[in-house]
């Protein structure tokens, strides 16, 4: 059984503590980043000395010779490292190469208020999503395959191709940048993106809910010493008859007719 199993087993179990365990969950973080570690940089044969050889007392005196001894290059397996996100970037470039520029631009938020999030940390004393970190990244996962095969079935027209990668906001929540391939299709595009709100009930209250920005002082105006006389998200946007493009920011500014 690999590591990787072995962790998803204990994560994933119907008895919730070892995923509740902070302490576990980063002893398991720790020890699966080790083992990517040490595949590389021939350190395979020398992965059992450096477990023996450093020890607490090592670290805390700063004695980092042994893990030195074996190399200072983070691989690309190392999630979230500088070569990992090279890696993505590579990818990237090559596919624009081979098939051309994405037709879409996407992001997809983690929300702490999602009814299904809410029914699963409810069996818990402490139900804030922070204190529960495993249940609200696998539920997050979860909604975005499902929204990714919903694309792939047409949702936005023909699929072509997707490239994504996860983030995580400054808060900690989850967060995914999505580009997407589709065969051109000028009705649907007009049809889903928008600037303007529709008059069905039911959109309406979800897009006043999640969507309408509400500025605040102190996270709209200010960004560090410095003050804005406006809005630094650029709210309220410009009205437009139609869409189009910003040369002197290079934004892409869609119809508005309405604020």
């Amino acid at each position: 059984m690999t590591l990787n199993v072995f962790a998803k087993l204990r994560l994933l179990h119907k008895d919730p503590r070892w995923r509740n365990d902070k302490y576990y969950v980063f002893y398991l973080y720790d020890i699966i980043t080790l083992s990517r570690l040490v595949t590389v940089n021939n350190m395979i044969s020398e992965s059992t000395n450096i477990q023996k050889n450093v020890n607490v007392g090592k670290l805390k005196e700063k004695d980092y010779e042994e893990y030195y001894k074996y190399g200072s290059y983070i691989p690309k397996s190392i999630s979230g490292s500088k070569n990992f996100w090279r890696g993505k970037y590579l990818d990237l470039l090559a596919i624009i190469e081979c098939i051309g520029y994405p037709k879409y631009f996407l992001t997809f938020t983690a929300n702490d208020s999602w009814p299904g999030l809410k029914r699963i940390l409810s069996i818990y004393e402490n139900q804030c999503p922070i204190f529960h970190p495993v249940d609200v990244a696998e539920y997050f996962f979860q909604r975005f395959f499902l929204l990714l095969k919903e694309i792939k079935n047409g949702l936005l027209g023909k699929y072509s191709h997707s490239w994504y990668r996860i983030e995580l906001q400054n808060n900690g929540a989850l967060h995914v940048h999505l580009l997407l391939w589709t065969v051109p299709d000028k009705k649907i595009l007009n049809e889903i993106i928008l600037a303007t709100m529709k008059t069905h009930p039911e959109v309406q209250s979800k897009v006043r809910k999640y969507q309408i920005h509400k500025c605040q002082s102190l996270r709209c105006f200010k960004c560090g010493k410095r003050i804005y006389t406006k809005c630094k998200y650029g709210l309220p946007f410009d009205l437009s008859e139609e869409d189009y493009l910003d040369e002197t920011n290079n934004s892409y500014k869609y119809k508005r007719i309405n604020e």
